[in-house]
């Protein structure tokens, strides 16, 4: 119901103005950031349900909470933006994207990846593991990959906390499936939000899996031979 205020903003994806989709525009959705999940944990909630709030927020909302951080202690903001950011793609973390067998170590059992779990200190130092016995890895190899996940500049992560600062992280092997992450930075964030906006355009359906490069059948050989076991731990007929 606030969307006209913004209709002379630049669209990102068009580099129009919003006002040119104005009279199609059926959702718009601002990206929030952690304060309100501080809030609700204060208040003793055992789960927080948010609208569309930023991915790394569902981390940094606890770790504020947890440590009593003020919201601008911007390095310690930061550091945990990069503990959410990468946590928030589950698996990727654990060796999702990081397969490439006869390439790169083998990522054992994908089909049966566990999710990164991140023990975190008060100053924001961090490592990550995953559950003992769960298939994938955690290795500096695939915390690094997903370091740069969608990240746009690495000196300039944009969120509505903080604007963290990745270029002198430092990413250590400190036993089987743990990984130590440190040197992560932040500054004051900018005090604006980042807006989903959807419109009625027209419409396209598609489906499918890519693999470029050299080991593209290797991998994608992989990729369905994951999915099939997956089926099969799902029970599922097919």
């Amino acid at each position: 119901d606030r969307i006209d205020k913004y209709m002379d903003q630049i669209t990102m994806e068009r580099d129009v103005k919003l006002e040119t989709i104005k009279d199609t525009i059926v959702n718009a959705n601002a990206y929030i950031g952690c304060a309100s999940i501080v809030e609700a944990l204060e208040h003793g909630a055992d789960i927080v349900i948010t609208g569309r709030a930023a991915d790394p927020s569902l981390t940094v909302g606890p770790c504020v909470h947890e440590f009593g951080w003020a919201m601008d202690e911007w390095d310690k903001l930061g550091k945990a933006t990069v503990a959410g950011h990468l946590l928030e793609c589950g698996g990727q973390a654990t060796g999702g994207y990081y397969a490439d067998p006869g390439y790169k170590e083998d990522v054992p059992e994908p089909w049966r990846m566990g999710f990164p779990i991140c023990v975190i200190d008060e100053n924001g130092n961090f490592e990550i593991t995953k559950v003992e016995g769960s298939g994938g890895i955690v290795t500096e190899g695939t915390i690094k990959e997903q370091l740069l996940y969608e990240i746009q500049a690495p000196s300039g992560y944009i969120t509505p906390d903080v604007i963290a600062d990745f270029t002198e992280i430092e990413v250590k092997q400190i036993g089987k499936d743990r990984v130590a992450v440190t040197g992560g930075k932040g500054r004051a964030k900018t005090g604006k939000l980042k807006i989903n906006c959807g419109y009625n355009d027209c419409y396209i359906g598609e489906g499918e899996i890519s693999y470029g490069g050299r080991n593209c059948v290797a991998r994608a050989k992989l990729a369905a031979e994951t999915v099939l076991k997956r089926l099969e731990l799902c029970k599922i007929q097919y």
